[in-house]
């Protein structure tokens, strides 16, 4: 909850022109550099303690009314930190296309919900393997998802994972949708080509 409200705090600060500088620090040094400042603001503000504790005050105002008030998702790419394996989510205008979903339910419907996205126009996945759509019935169930995508090999192989993969997009959804090499999908500002390959190779446990 704290992490959510400091986060949102510093959104809401970065659309202030100027307001917000990029640094890099380390972690101790960051604590002990905010211990000290806090220390400095305790003994030497103007109108002594009544005064920070009524700037702490509202800083706490502004943090709870943060976890309600979501800064807008701009054109973004983002990829989600799922662990081992991949997710990416493509936004922009409106429209949001999720590319894979990893296997780690909790951490990509949490990135989703942080970045205010309760719907998807679409889950596009790449291939069969868990690390790529092992999430899939879990968003599908708690997200509206406007369709499948998979790749047009995919309903003609017959490697195992792949026949699972198109069976399990069917029972999540009716409308599921095979995407070709020099097909596009059109999400917002941005364009997503298919440059992937015809068929499914096996390389080193890939397909």
């Amino acid at each position: 909850l704290l992490a959510n409200c400091l986060e949102n705090i510093a959104s809401l600060i970065s659309l202030i022109p100027h307001g917000c500088i990029p640094v890099s620090i380390d972690t101790p040094t960051a604590l002990a550099f905010s211990f000290a400042l806090g220390c400095v603001l305790w003994f030497a503000w103007p109108s002594g303690r009544k005064g920070f504790i009524g700037v702490a005050g509202l800083l706490v105002i502004v943090g709870i009314l943060s976890l309600a008030i979501r800064v807008p998702l701009g054109d973004a790419l983002v990829v989600i930190d799922v662990g081992q394996g991949e997710s990416t989510l493509v936004h922009s205008k409106e429209s949001s296309v999720l590319i894979d979903t990893g296997t780690n339910d909790s951490a990509v419907l949490s990135a989703l919900a942080r970045y205010g996205i309760y719907d998807l126009d679409a889950i596009a996945i790449t291939h069969g393997d868990d690390d790529h759509c092992g999430s899939l019935e879990s968003i599908a169930s708690c997200l509206e998802v406007g369709c499948i995508i998979l790749t047009e090999p995919s309903f003609v192989s017959e490697r195992a994972t792949t026949v699972e993969l198109v069976a399990r997009a069917r029972s999540v959804s009716d409308d599921v949708r095979g995407m070709g090499v020099g097909d596009v999908i059109t999400v917002g500002s941005f364009k997503l080509v298919d440059i992937a390959a015809e068929t499914f190779v096996e390389d080193g446990g890939n397909s």
